[in-house]
């Protein structure tokens, strides 16, 4: 058996193997045997046909199924003594056989990048540190208020503490309504800025009136103009609750007291909140930056892959789990493709600097885990141990974590403080 193994790309490779008739003899002896076994002809009980006859007539197809098959085998072989480590599946390009003459197969393959670690400690960073102020706390009550609020049904909205019911009614560019292109109970908080063109409109409305609103809206990378009329059916002022000592208790289930710790607690959530933003810029910001020092070819396997998973995470968001009809995946994937490209380089960076920090996760850290989600869980502890060990995810997930944790603190992280 020879081979040639031909370079595509850094990780895309083609290798050459020719098999010899000598050396395919045994396995084409074999599969004639298998067949010899199975085939029925008249004259002759099943499994009694004459070899020279199953030769003769079915020799051909038989050595050319049985190629096919060896295909894997040979391939394996090759990789396994020349110490090669092809990730994904193979693929067969072509194969050339003449009976009685060398085969010949075409077989691509892909292997992991070979690539240098380059710096990854010791650079500068910012990192935002948000300040809280008393006003984001206020809002935030406002809101709390708001949700708990009751409603009074009214027939003028006269301010920003209405809500409107409507219906809406397309028109067309002559002003005429665009029959059965309507959109019924419409319901708007005049509080809320996001959609100002229907707040200007509504604001100071009774019931009954249809006021006409022309507003633009962004589809496909183009503007799209749109003019609509407005059926105000319902008017409804919000009547907040007092803030009191009594309503804290209410909405935190006596956890909370009284409004000065009520607002303290905020302010740490808050306080939380932004946190969990800042670093999660920060570390996007230390990923980018390494890997945007690093030129190599990802497999396209593991790319395929990956867009695959993403298809599969957004068809759990829409009925019955199935993408609508008129969804273009290929689209889908071409504008996701940078993505998972970046997802995969930072993989390969990622498992190389684990290894070579020698970053792992210890039991006695998935007993800490443990003992923190025993209560939450209502799991036995032994058996939640048991599974957190098992669960190669989680692990994954740890990983991840603390290999952040470890670039963070050998980087110069310098804080900006912002409101």
């Amino acid at each position: 058996m020879d081979f040639n193994v031909k370079d595509i790309n850094e990780t895309e490779k083609e290798i050459q193997i020719k098999i010899t008739q000598e050396e395919l003899i045994p396995h084409f002896e074999e599969a004639f045997k298998e067949y010899q076994r199975k085939v029925e002809l008249p004259g002759f009980r099943k499994g009694k046909v004459p070899m020279h006859m199953i030769k003769k007539m079915y020799g051909e197809s038989i050595e050319y199924e049985k190629l096919e098959k060896l295909a894997d085998n040979f391939f394996r072989k090759v990789t396994e003594e020349q110490n090669i480590n092809p990730i994904g599946m193979p693929a067969l390009v072509d194969m050339d056989y003449k009976r009685g003459e060398t085969a010949m197969y075409r077989i691509k393959y892909e292997v992991n990048p070979s690539f240098e670690l380059k710096e990854y400690k010791g650079m500068t960073f910012e990192k935002e540190v948000h300040k809280v102020t008393e006003r984001e706390v206020e809002e935030e009550i406002k809101h709390i208020l708001s949700a708990n609020a009751t409603f009074e049904e009214t027939q003028t909205a006269t301010d920003e503490t209405h809500v409107v019911i409507y219906d809406m009614e397309y028109l067309d560019e002559t002003g005429t309504i665009v029959v059965g292109d309507k959109v019924l109970n419409q319901r708007i908080n005049l509080s809320d800025d996001h959609l100002p063109e229907f707040k200007n409109a509504l604001i100071n409305s009774s019931v009954g009136d249809k006021p006409i609103v022309n507003f633009e809206m962004a589809h496909e990378g183009h503007q799209h103009k749109y003019s609509v009329r407005l059926i105000v059916k319902k008017i409804e002022r919000i009547i907040p609750p007092e803030f009191s000592d009594e309503l804290v208790k209410k909405i935190t289930k006596e956890k909370v007291t009284s409004i000065s710790e009520f607002k303290a607690q905020l302010e740490k959530d808050i306080q939380a909140y932004w946190h969990d933003i800042n670093d999660r810029k920060l570390r996007d910001s230390i990923v980018e930056k390494i890997i945007s020092s690093y030129e190599f070819t990802v497999p396209h396997f593991m790319v395929d892959n990956l867009l695959e998973s993403y298809i599969d995470r957004l068809k759990e968001k829409y009925p019955k789990k199935e993408l609508p009809p008129d969804f273009d995946i290929e689209k889908y994937k071409k504008e996701n493709h940078e993505n998972a490209v970046w997802q995969v380089k930072w993989y390969f960076i990622s498992q190389r600097i684990i290894e070579a920090e020698n970053i792992n996760i210890e039991d006695a850290e998935l007993e800490k885990l443990v003992e923190a989600d025993v209560e939450r869980t209502g799991i036995d502890k032994e058996r939640l141990l048991q599974y957190y060990k098992s669960s190669q995810s989680l692990k994954d997930k740890l990983l991840t974590n603390k290999l952040m944790t470890f670039l963070i603190s050998n980087n110069n992280i310098i804080e900006q403080i912002k409101e």
